[in-house]
């Protein structure tokens, strides 16, 4: 029986005036990557992040990794954290009214949870919950 051994791996795609902003970058894994950059006003690390892509999956080792990235950004940075995490929050936002939008769709995944607690952690907003979605048919 054949393994599949092929890793994936994230990036970040930038423009050339933002590039011109780089203040630094870090390639965590093969799951997530940071980029830190000075802005007119203040500086921003984005980390873009992608999980195993089984929905509820034991992702243990990803979202602690996760949350010690997050942890070493300078806390007077905008954070913004983007990416695929095969998670669906719910349309339930009892205890995250201030994390989950008015449009979250689905129910509630393991991921989700993980998602919502890690986003409550470093006050971050769903953007996917915020916006209207196409519904499927």
């Amino acid at each position: 029986m054949a393994t599949n051994t092929s890793k994936v791996h994230v990036g970040i795609l930038l423009s050339k005036e933002v590039s011109g902003g780089i203040m630094s970058w870090e390639p965590v894994n093969d799951r997530i990557i940071t980029v830190r950059l000075k802005t007119r006003f203040t500086n921003m690390t984005r980390v873009q992040a992608l999980t195993e892509a089984t929905p509820d999956g034991d992702n243990d080792d990803f979202y602690n990794q996760l949350q010690a990235v997050m942890d070493a950004v300078p806390s007077h940075d905008i954070k913004i954290l983007m990416g695929d995490f095969n998670a669906q929050v719910g349309d339930d936002t009892q205890g995250y009214e201030d994390i989950i939008g008015k449009e979250a769709m689905g129910t509630r995944t393991n991921n989700g949870e993980r998602l919502l607690d890690l986003c409550s952690s470093f006050s971050l907003k769903i953007g996917g919950s915020i916006f209207p979605q196409k519904k499927d048919p």
